[in-house]
């Protein structure tokens, strides 16, 4: 069984009004506000020689508060190993905001079990657009969309909107 992916691309012209979501109206993904990596990066990641690590803590996020620190080497996450920094980044990618993450590091040594509450992905914000996030229904489900109007006045302001959603 094959999976398609669709993308429209939809120009919307000033006029048509669209409501302005809610931010409760769909979960927000969770962030956890790190940057993983081997230490060698110009080498592959492996969990003996090269494991993944974590390079920066972003500051008020949720890995702060977890008490991740450069350095920490995250050995599992959701109770299973941990083998790359891409896949450690996929496997936060699937939760949703508020959901409470336990991570195991190994910090000097030593193995700690941590926990972290993701915080939402931030909304995207432009200086030259209004972003208005609303939701479609399709075959059941919803999804998100945005829309970006340019705030600007003329003859190209124009509302586009971009759709993906699974065949």
């Amino acid at each position: 069984m094959k999976t398609f992916s669709r993308i429209f691309l939809i120009t919307l012209l000033g006029i048509i009004s669209v409501p302005i979501a809610r931010a409760d109206e769909l979960p927000r993904h969770g962030v956890i506000g790190l940057a993983v990596a081997p230490p060698d990066t110009t080498k592959p990641d492996d969990v003996h020689t090269n494991p993944p690590t974590v390079k920066t803590v972003a500051p008020g996020s949720a890995g702060e508060a977890a008490g991740i620190l450069p350095g920490d080497i995250p050995l599992e996450l959701d109770g299973a190993r941990v083998t790359s920094s891409t896949e450690f980044a996929a496997r936060i990618g699937r939760h949703l905001a508020g959901d409470r993450v336990p991570i195991l590091i190994s910090r000097n040594g030593k193995e700690l079990t941590l926990s972290a509450v993701l915080k939402p992905r931030p909304y995207e914000t432009s200086p030259d657009a209004e972003v208005i996030y609303s939701s479609v229904t399709v075959e059941g489900t919803r999804r998100r969309t945005i829309i970006t109007r340019p705030k600007a006045p003329g003859r190209f302001r124009l509302s586009s909107a971009c759709m993906i959603a699974a065949a």
